[in-house]
């Protein structure tokens, strides 16, 4: 949140009044309501969370006047019209089409775009693996009354560093790059890398 805050303060001092943020794979909306109780109310978030269609179900009972959940970017976009911002954080590797859902981030042509919690392999290959956990890890807080804890297992994708960057480099500068390793794990015989980067667009 507080890398959120970096770009948001530059908007206030300048007068703003308003920020669109896209928050892709924002769950039920946590980064949301952390970034609101650290700003001035006078700035309004139009923040849109994209989900999974499950998550979406759930979560739309959080909605106010500046937080919606939609299960597609697309719909998201069209929401929003011009996107300021767009927040992610260990998304890439959960979704099963990493490239396509970066080509979709970076179509919305954002102003900003903040990569957080990064896993990236070195190699000019993506890494494929299955990724191990307890339920109880995927979320914030306690797991809700009724559900027991146990093991889940599902993919994971450590796309290629080199083509990651490319892709970023084609629309945007990156602005700054800051160590996070908790969006990677080892995987024998591979060389894996974990980080952030904070993007502006060369358009802007």
């Amino acid at each position: 949140s507080y890398t959120l805050l970096s770009v948001v303060n530059p908007i206030l001092e300048n007068g703003g009044k308003q920020i669109n943020v896209l928050d892709f794979g924002g769950a039920c909306g946590a980064h949301y309501f952390h970034l609101r109780s650290l700003i001035n109310s006078s700035l309004k978030l139009n923040w849109v969370v994209v989900e999974t269609p499950t998550m979406v179900k759930y979560a739309k009972e959080l909605e106010n006047d500046e937080l919606k959940f939609f299960d597609n970017f697309s719909e998201a976009k069209a929401y929003l019209g011009n996107v300021d911002f767009i927040h992610t954080s260990g998304t890439l590797q959960c979704v099963d089409k990493p490239k396509q859902y970066l080509d979709y981030i970076l179509d919305c042509n954002a102003k900003w775009i903040l990569f957080s919690r990064l896993g990236l392999s070195k190699k000019n290959k993506d890494v494929i693996t299955i990724h191990t956990s307890k339920l109880s890890w995927n979320g914030i807080g306690e797991l809700p009354e009724g559900h027991q804890d146990k093991w889940v297992k599902y993919p994971f994708t450590f796309s290629s560093e080199t083509n990651f960057l490319n892709s970023i480099k084609s629309k945007y500068e990156i602005k700054a790059h800051f160590h996070d390793s908790s969006g990677m794990f080892e995987v024998n015989g591979e060389e894996i890398v974990g980080y952030g980067v904070l993007c502006k667009s060369i358009a802007v």
